[in-house]
């Protein structure tokens, strides 16, 4: 609704929140047009998002809980070496013919996210670089650039493991 200067204003209330948080507006969302056509993948790829939307929610807090965030970098890993490993062998199934080159680049994602996890951990790195880093480079960058050049090669998967694919628009 525009106010008396024509402003846009948007009330908590008109989309039925409760309790609006500092999120309520910044989230990372993983459109239907990014989904690769596989069950699996693409409910990892969603549950990883929601991983770091988490852990955005934690660092946007006044206060975060080190014990939760702690908790939630510990899912966020384990969520994400499941991921990969469970990728890989789709990738095998299908013989994608980037099946190495996309290995090796999940295992460099896995050792740069264990060594920054244990810097912010240890204190000498700031929880923000962490978050930038999981959730930019080892999963948005990485879903959105090079778990894309495989999709294509799903086609032949069995339809029992496909959703309907989406077209960007």
């Amino acid at each position: 609704m525009r106010n008396k200067t024509g402003a846009i204003e948007v009330n908590a209330t008109d989309f039925n929140i409760t309790e609006p948080s500092k999120t309520a507006f910044i989230r990372l969302i993983l459109r239907d047009c990014f989904l690769s056509g596989h069950m699996l993948i693409d409910h990892q790829h969603q549950q990883l998002f929601d991983d770091a939307n988490q852990l955005l929610d934690l660092i946007l807090n006044e206060r975060p809980d080190a014990a939760e965030v702690n908790l939630l970098l510990d899912k966020m890993m384990r969520d994400l070496i499941q991921h990969f490993r469970d990728e890989e062998q789709v990738l095998i199934a299908i013989g994608y013919p980037g099946l190495v080159e996309h290995a090796i680049l999940h295992y460099s994602l896995i050792n740069q996210s264990v060594v920054l996890v244990e810097q912010f951990r240890a204190g000498s790195l700031a929880i923000s670089s962490l978050l930038e880093f999981l959730a930019h480079d080892a999963i948005v960058k990485h879903i959105l650039n090079e778990d894309r050049k495989f999709f294509g090669h799903l086609q032949n998967f069995p339809t029992s493991e496909k959703i309907e694919n989406f077209q960007c628009q």
